[in-house]
């Protein structure tokens, strides 16, 4: 899966535009002969722990060059989630923990309990488990805390359909949702039957979908 429109937006409202490398504990700009007192940062949030290219005290960037550094650093954490996850994600799910990882590089830890109650397929606990990652240096900030409401929410936004009932359950709704689509009165034995004979095939398919593996 990829970030979506909406999803890079949000990471890039969250992490701001800074086109002078600056210091993430303060977000003032450094100058040149001073050392930061965090990570030294540019563009939207991008680091030398994310690869390429690096950032120096003093270093000037345009708006293009941060917004192909910001593609190439979520491409990375795409792979990272796509590897990571191993339960189906709809968009809104995969928007906010790309965000989340952006911003903690966490999942991968062992003791990351999201991505555990996650891929136990709890996700209504995954979602709350946002909520625990809002420290820096062992302290709550406020920042990290709006940040984790706002990725929980994302990711509560639109729950994947729920096929626990399996494909029986999706043959009845598909029958019913193709005759209500077409207008069809199916009171008649070989018109219902053709329909059923397609939502069958779309229940399957879901089915299928719903029970594989993201790798």
């Amino acid at each position: 899966m990829k970030t979506s429109n909406a999803g890079r937006k949000f990471i890039e409202s969250w992490e701001g535009l800074i086109l002078q490398a600056y210091d993430d504990a303060n977000d003032h700009i450094v100058p040149p002969g001073q050392r930061p007192i965090g990570t030294l940062t540019i563009g939207y949030g991008h680091t030398d722990a994310a690869g390429p290219p690096k950032v120096s005290v003093g270093q000037k960037i345009t708006e293009q060059e941060a917004d192909a550094f910001l593609a190439s650093d979520l491409a990375s954490v795409e792979n990272e989630v796509n590897h990571l996850v191993k339960v189906p994600l709809n968009q809104n799910q995969f928007d906010a923990l790309v965000s989340f990882q952006f911003n903690t590089g966490w999942l991968g830890h062992s003791g990351c309990s999201l991505l555990s109650a996650l891929n136990s397929g709890n996700y209504d606990l995954a979602a709350n488990d946002f909520k625990l990652y809002d420290k820096a240096g062992g302290k709550v900030l406020s920042g990290l805390t709006r940040r984790r409401s706002a990725e929980r929410a994302m990711f509560l936004s639109s729950k994947p359909t729920d096929l626990s009932a399996g494909p029986v359950t999706a043959i009845v709704a598909g029958a019913t949702a193709t005759a209500v689509a077409t207008q069809t009165q199916y009171h008649s034995p070989l018109i219902f039957l053709g329909i059923v004979a397609v939502a069958i095939a779309i229940g399957v398919g879901i089915h299928f979908y719903a029970n594989r593996k993201v790798t």
